[in-house]
């Protein structure tokens, strides 16, 4: 899978150097002085740091809940799953004491937007039919 966004600043022997000063349990601001020469590249050294643990579940998100709203109509029962896979996706970023990344946020919102309007259609269309 093609890497999205900005190529990586740091060479991959800066990558190695940063972990492991990590794991000598060298401090952010420090490690950014020793491989980049200033500390301000501390968000550098932070971003080379953070788990991508959550980026799949981020990814499977997205692509579950696109995927199930481009073919939906208003009428599909599939609405309810997928207000309930969103609702399933919110409970796990609360309870992993983690702060989602904007970009999580972002698609959060832009996906509770898109199941709020699907849902506004639905309510709109029972009362046209009840107004027949």
């Amino acid at each position: 899978m093609p890497r999205r966004g900005r190529a990586r600043a740091a060479t991959p022997a800066q990558v190695e150097q940063v972990h492991s000063l990590a794991a000598e349990g060298v401090s952010e601001r420090k490690i950014s002085e020793i491989v980049f020469g200033d500390a301000r590249y501390r968000g550098r050294v932070e971003r080379l740091l953070r788990p991508r643990s959550s980026s799949p579940a981020h990814d499977s998100l997205e692509g579950t809940l696109l995927r199930a709203d481009e073919g939906a109509q208003p009428s599909e029962p599939e609405l309810p799953s997928i207000r309930e896979l969103l609702n399933r996706h919110r409970r796990r970023l609360a309870s992993t004491g983690e702060l989602p990344s904007l970009k999580e946020i972002e698609l959060l919102l832009k996906l509770e937007r898109q199941v709020e309007t699907q849902e506004t259609l639905e309510r709109l269309n029972a009362l046209t039919r009840e107004a027949k």
